[in-house]
């Protein structure tokens, strides 16, 4: 890891942050992980993202989180690109859009990932022109097995 190789610098920042044949620090987690997400390791990128989204480690900053999630996003990591869409919903790192929001969605629906049909299906449901399209994107989603979905559609009696 000093040497500089990446996946040892992640798997000591795993280390670290598990607390695995060590004490769990994740100040310490966060300095290895940074290093390996600076290589350009996607694992790492995206433990950063969570890390700076949850303050685990390191100061919240949504901003922060964001900027990690795209450069995961842009290695075709489908959580992370799944994330940027999110932020983009709800403008949670200062700048919403959800045009672009929806374009992601819509890849990723074509992928058919479960967060992104029951958050497309989310937003389509509140409008009543749209309605029935969020329904059946709700449901694709609680089929795939995804709990979210399946909790909406019981507690909703859709």
């Amino acid at each position: 890891a000093e040497a500089g190789n990446y996946l040892a610098q992640y798997n000591v920042g795993i280390s670290y942050l598990e607390g695995i044949g060590t004490e769990k620090n994740s100040v310490l987690a966060a300095k290895w992980m940074n290093k390996s997400a600076k290589y350009g390791y996607v694992g790492a990128q995206y433990c950063m993202a969570l890390m700076y989204e949850k303050g685990e480690g390191v100061p919240q900053s949504f901003k922060k989180a964001y900027d990690y999630w795209g450069l995961a996003a842009k290695q075709n990591m489908i959580e992370a690109q799944f994330k940027i869409a999110e932020y983009l919903m709800f403008g949670l790192h200062g700048k919403k859009d959800v045009e672009a929001s929806l374009i992601i969605l819509s890849e990723l629906q074509a992928r058919r990932f479960p967060p992104a049909l029951f958050l497309m299906g989310s937003f389509f449901i509140r409008d009543k022109a749209t309605y029935n399209k969020g329904v059946a994107l709700i449901k694709q989603a609680a089929m795939l097995g995804y709990h979210n979905a399946v909790e909406y559609i019981t507690q909703n009696n859709i």
